[in-house]
């Protein structure tokens, strides 16, 4: 349920925060205090209470600060940013951003989970923004001795008889899940689909250790998202080159190998 603040809490936050936010904070099992722990609890409250901020005359997507709320007083001061990578590098918080609107300067933030610090575990590979309009050509072997994982992708529901069948809207346990407040707020306008693919990757980097023992169990597997999906944000493209890159090898569309066999 979205909690919209009042204009009056709006107002205040000039000189007082919104809601309490706590001085102390334990993340990933490590103790902070100050400045850390209020932009941490601005950032993790925003979204765990699903909180619209005010930005301007409009609203911002629920769940999301502006990026000039870190440096208030009453959270980060003039450290603000910093503490905020400080949240990301030295204690492993996931975060997503993007920019309000498309040809805004308010940067958005987005608590996700906490997790591992950077540097405790080998990194996913990150995409690269030019290739995420189009899916790869097939993996090339790797020089790590071969693949364990092979996977095509659909859109539309590829059959009863697709092996290690996923939707990824409908898997909120899995490592690969893209989330539908994401897609929600893409179809109301809140985000533009570059900025919300540049949020799927950043969740993907932050689920590296899940994502990796994914990976190692290998398998075959058929990625599906729906038509209407598809045709607001197609996160297929941006998964394969991503998987690729992990070592995974890419089958091709699910749907063409199905009708190219018939044929």
């Amino acid at each position: 349920m979205t909690q919209t603040l009042t204009a009056d809490q709006h107002r205040a936050m000039e000189g007082v925060a919104p809601f309490e936010l706590p001085d102390e904070a334990v993340i990933s099992g490590r103790k902070v205090a100050g400045t850390v722990a209020r932009v941490y609890w601005l950032l993790r409250l925003t979204a765990e209470r699903n909180i619209q901020h005010r930005i301007g005359e409009q609203m911002g997507p629920a769940g999301w600060v502006p990026n000039y709320y870190l440096r208030r007083a009453w959270s980060g001061g003039s450290a603000g940013d910093r503490r905020m990578r400080d949240l990301r590098l030295k204690f492993g918080v996931e975060l997503n951003s993007c920019r309000f609107s498309g040809d805004s300067r308010v940067e958005l933030f987005a608590w996700v989970s906490d997790g591992a610090p950077e540097g405790t575990a080998d990194r996913a590979p990150e995409a690269s923004s030019s290739q995420r309009t189009e899916t790869r050509p097939l993996a090339r072997r790797s020089q790590m001795g071969g693949f364990r994982l092979r996977f095509w992708v659909s859109v539309g529901f590829p059959g009863e008889n697709a092996p290690g069948r996923l939707q990824l809207l409908d898997a909120p346990e899995h490592p690969l899940a893209f989330s539908s407040r994401v897609l929600e707020h893409v179809v109301r306008g809140d985000l533009d689909r570059a900025a919300a693919l540049d949020g799927y990757s950043a969740t993907l980097k932050g689920r590296w250790p899940q994502l990796r023992a994914w990976l190692a169990a290998g398998g075959e597997h058929v990625l599906w998202v729906a038509p209407e999906v598809a045709e607001t944000i197609n996160p297929l493209p941006l998964l394969t080159e991503i998987l690729t890159k992990c070592g995974a090898e890419f089958m091709g569309d699910w749907n063409q190998d199905r009708q190219a066999g018939v044929a």
